[in-house]
């Protein structure tokens, strides 16, 4: 039988730690996957509620802003926090949420129920980051944190999808319902496949120099840019996915099933794209194809305001998919050199809140920019781009010195 270190073991992570990765990128999968399951389906949910307000509009902000709150105050949890019993208490908080939204009744109900459970969760991926530093030498972080990256990415990338699909069959409800029930059947996976205390702590020889790695020394300017980079970055893609699903929903009106294999042309063939460039590509340098994939989005942004066939625009809007899952990975580029030393987590923390915060705004800002049209929203995408084109050239070659 396939077990959890027969899948990690090919991607050259040590057995000793790839259960608990497994474990972790699970948890991740399935959070993200929660939150972003709802986002085809907000204009349903607002007509069976019949909301009028837009208050639905923010199911997804509820969820990312509070996750960012939630990764400020992972901090205050113990140095020696047990990592398993973290992923169980997760996937029961995953279970518990699923199955409350699934017998909500009131909007409200719906938005605080969010709230708390990003709330609750914040501390998942500062964690996971510092069990990888813990627990990996400086050099070997690459896969895990590309197996913690990409994991993040399937759920958003999967959830919409799986959304829209069984949406008409099943409904809202019953897909949280189910979504529950995975995250329950998990829990005796954890348990049976992770030990109590998964591998050792990394003890590097230079501990006592730790405070002398590069990024203790990085200049306030650079780490304020860094930490705009990241936020800036999770504005552009939730804004670009916000603004993207709702043009095209306007001019083809898509069913659901249509609207699935929208969302699998907006995601899958970059994201596939991207896992195989992490795999192969050789070096440090990451600035050089993060301009590469914001050049390409400007170029599909331009053709995608173009009254195209439907047959082309499909096709653009898997380039699009492409020049997206390029810089999406680059979130964590500038988190990846940290030590293991107490002084070098705050960073993290901070770089994890922003991240999701900017996952949260995008949305609320986008769908104000589109009642004024087209012309403002894509103004608002070119702007994003320059300033992520500036900013990741002097943040990555100043890191890559």
């Amino acid at each position: 039988m396939t077990t959890i270190s027969d899948i990690v073991r090919p991607l050259g992570v040590h057995e000793d730690h790839g259960r608990m990765l497994a474990g972790l990128a699970s948890s991740l999968f399935l959070m993200m996957f929660e939150i972003y399951m709802v986002a085809p389906l907000i204009s349903e949910l607002s007509q069976e509620f019949g909301e009028k307000g837009g208050s639905m509009t923010f199911m997804i902000p509820a969820a990312t802003i509070f996750l960012g709150i939630g990764s400020l105050f992972s901090g205050f949890l113990p140095v020696g926090l047990n990592i398993r019993a973290l992923t169980i208490i997760t996937l029961f908080l995953l279970t518990l949420s699923a199955f409350t939204l699934a017998i909500c009744q009131l909007p409200s109900g719906l938005l605080i129920v969010r709230s708390i459970f990003g709330l609750s969760l914040g501390c998942l991926l500062p964690l996971t980051l510092r069990f990888i530093v813990r627990n990996y030498p400086t050099g070997k972080r690459t896969k895990p944190i590309m197996i913690i990256v990409f994991s993040m990415a399937g759920g958003m990338t999967f959830g919409p999808i799986v959304g829209a699909l069984f949406y008409t069959t099943i409904g809202w409800r019953m897909e949280f319902i189910a979504l529950g029930i995975m995250s329950l059947a998990l829990i005796p996976v954890i348990q049976h496949q992770v030990p109590k205390h998964p591998g050792h702590q990394f003890r590097s020889a230079n501990m006592a120099r730790a405070t002398s790695h590069p990024l203790a020394k990085t200049p306030t300017s650079i780490k304020l840019l860094t930490y705009s980079f990241i936020l800036l970055n999770g504005i552009f893609h939730s804004g670009l996915f916000v603004w993207t699903c709702q043009s095209l929903s306007e001019r083809y009106h898509p069913g659901p099933v249509s609207t699935a294999l929208l969302l699998l042309d907006f995601g899958l063939p970059g994201l596939l794209l991207a896992v195989i460039s992490a795999l192969i590509t050789k070096g440090n340098s990451v600035w050089k194809p993060e301009l590469i994939g914001l050049s390409i989005l400007a170029g599909c942004i331009a053709v995608l305001l173009l009254k195209m066939p439907s047959t082309v625009t499909l096709s653009i809007i898997m380039l699009l998919s492409i020049g997206y899952n390029i810089t999406q990975p680059l979130f964590f580029g500038p988190l990846g050199p940290l030590e293991q030393h107490k002084d070098n987590e705050s960073p993290l923390r901070i770089g994890c809140c922003c991240l999701f915060i900017g996952y949260g705004l995008g949305p609320i800002l986008f769908q104000r920019l589109m009642h004024f049209g087209d012309f403002s929203t894509v103004l608002m995408l070119v702007f994003l781009i320059a300033c992520l084109a500036a900013i990741s050239k002097i943040i990555f070659t100043d890191l890559e010195k």
